[in-house]
């Protein structure tokens, strides 16, 4: 996947959509969302058009983001006569959100998941409600359970998202046939956050330094943060043992372990975390860039040899 800000081929980005053959399946699982007569919603790479054609019959105005310049214009072309539809071209990590309530449905191109999320959930223009179809691999890593366990993405969506898969799709369903299973997930912002803005960036910088810290378990994730005696007084209090593993604790876990932290922690300490995402993301950036430099150089080898 793409760094946020990154750049990708239109040919590359075209070539990893999958697109859908049938349009029962698109009635199918647009049925399934939560969408009215009232609503704005925006498609990312809507392709040719069979989605967007059948969120015109449902919503009140579609605006549908298409990179591919020959797919915009042939899309531009074929639904000219559909009033409340607006097709435009542009890279939708860059394409600038509305300002007014809307959601998003759509499927979306598989080596740019991360870019959509990440601009879908952060900032202030975040849509109420987003149906995106994607592998299954990637939803449950930003859903956690009952799907999968937590990871560093799903704990840092659920202070003011709530995830869930709502329905797999067969692999059949599309053009090309993807290898990877397909599903559609469901992120809907929260009404009343769990934390307030300046909370957030907090609680984001202290998941960031827990995570990419070394260590097996949870104490050890942990010890540059907290004494090994408050670990295991919060252990006993929240229902883990020292032993777990990150992802094994749960969303709620985690923030009474955050608001211990925001409690108790020592202003060493609070510096030490302070930054932690940004320094994190800086540190990814540079790993993609290394990665996209040996594929383009022809390497043959794996990120670690």
């Amino acid at each position: 996947m793409l760094p946020a800000g990154g750049t990708c081929r239109r040919g590359a980005l075209r070539h990893s959509q999958n697109f859908f053959r049938r349009v029962s399946v698109v009635k199918e699982i647009i049925g399934l969302a939560n969408l009215t007569s009232r609503d704005l919603v925006v498609e990312i790479g809507p392709g040719r058009g069979i989605i967007t054609r059948q969120l015109a019959r449902v919503c009140a105005r579609v605006i549908a983001v298409e990179y591919d310049r020959s797919l915009c214009r042939d899309l531009r072309r074929a639904l000219g006569g559909v009033g409340n539809v607006e097709v435009v071209w542009g890279d939708f990590r860059r394409y600038r959100l509305p300002n007014c309530d809307y959601k998003v449905f759509a499927s979306i191109p598989f080596n740019i998941t991360s870019d959509i999320v990440a601009k879908l959930t952060t900032g202030v223009r975040s849509p109420s409600e987003a149906y995106l179809v994607m592998q299954a691999e990637a939803a449950r890593r930003f859903a956690g359970p009952p799907h999968d366990r937590e990871s560093l993405k799903s704990l840092m969506l659920k202070p003011r998202f709530e995830l869930s898969i709502l329905h797999a799709l067969r692999n059949t369903d599309f053009r090309p046939t993807p290898k990877a299973k397909i599903v559609l997930l469901r992120m809907g912002r929260r009404q009343h956050p769990v934390l307030t803005a300046a909370e957030e960036r907090r609680y984001r910088d202290f998941l960031c330094l827990v995570f990419s810290e070394h260590g097996a378990d949870v104490a050890m994730r942990l010890r540059r943060v907290f004494t090994r005696r408050q670990i295991g007084r919060m252990a006993r209090e929240n229902g883990f043992a020292m032993s777990a593993r990150v992802v094994d604790l749960s969303f709620g876990q985690w923030l009474a372990i955050f608001r211990r932290y925001v409690a108790e922690a020592s202003l060493d300490r609070r510096v030490l975390v302070r930054g932690a995402e940004k320094r994190l993301l800086r540190r990814q950036g540079k790993v993609a860039k290394i990665h996209r430099s040996r594929r383009c150089l022809g390497w043959q080898g794996s990120a670690g040899g």
